[in-house]
């Protein structure tokens, strides 16, 4: 597959699983870059095209240019669609999300083959490393890892692992430089699951809406120790 063939096939389903879309994106950074970015828009868009519609907007508009000139109603309306669509793709992918989750989301469309499945599985002694770089370790099983390494969040440095979850690859990242108060909520187009707080930070734990949560919150709450 070249890249043309790879771009116009991912423009018509973003989030298209393709074994051979799969291997095309694993063995071209360009292509995985540019996925990454048709991804976030594609999540975006989906996110503002859901907003509901105040009520009674409708009307509202009828009542406002039943006597305004036809030409200025038209550039009023032209003008109305531009700042609703511009006001959505900025404003809510973050509508009701604490800026730490807001981040964390965003790292992962940044990073969407991560989430791709794997046959892969990180040598214990790898993933010793990893989590020591963050001050980490684990204190009991929390599954097959099947990606380990460290990212920025939030311009703190993190782990981030991958876990294989019942039904697809899950994200498990550590965040000791980001502490908070309780359980934070994730949800999105395209990801589910929750922050948690775990010792002096967090964890998060994000996977697809088809993924069974519950369970890895408990293990990884057990698991990581409370220097996290």
């Amino acid at each position: 597959m070249d890249c043309l063939e790879f771009r116009r096939r991912m423009l018509e389903a973003p989030r298209a699983r393709a074994a051979d879309l799969s291997a095309h994106r694993l063995g071209c950074p360009p292509c995985a870059a540019w996925a990454a970015r048709a991804f976030l828009l594609e999540g975006r868009l989906s996110e503002a095209l859901s907003v509901d519609v105040p009520e009674g907007l409708k009307e509202r508009v009828m009542l406002k240019t039943a006597s305004a000139p036809a030409r200025s109603v038209r550039w009023r309306a032209a003008a109305a669609v531009l700042v609703f669509v511009a006001a959505g793709l900025v404003a809510v992918p973050m509508l009701n999300r604490p800026a730490l989750a807001d981040a964390v989301v965003a790292h992962l469309y940044h990073e969407p083959e991560l989430l791709l499945p794997s046959e892969l599985e990180v040598d214990p002694v790898r993933l010793h490393e990893v989590l020591a770089r963050v001050g980490g370790s684990l204190h009991g099983d929390i599954g097959k890892v099947t990606h380990a390494g460290l990212c920025p969040i939030n311009g703190k440095l993190a782990a981030h692992l991958v876990v294989a979850g019942r039904n697809g690859p899950v994200a498990v990242i550590v965040m000791p430089g980001h502490g908070i108060q309780s359980t934070q909520r994730v949800e999105d187009s395209s990801f589910r699951g929750a922050i948690l707080p775990v010792g002096a930070g967090s964890v998060a734990i994000i996977g697809s809406d088809a993924e069974q949560l519950d369970e890895l919150f408990e293990r990884v709450r057990r698991s990581f120790q409370s220097e996290v």
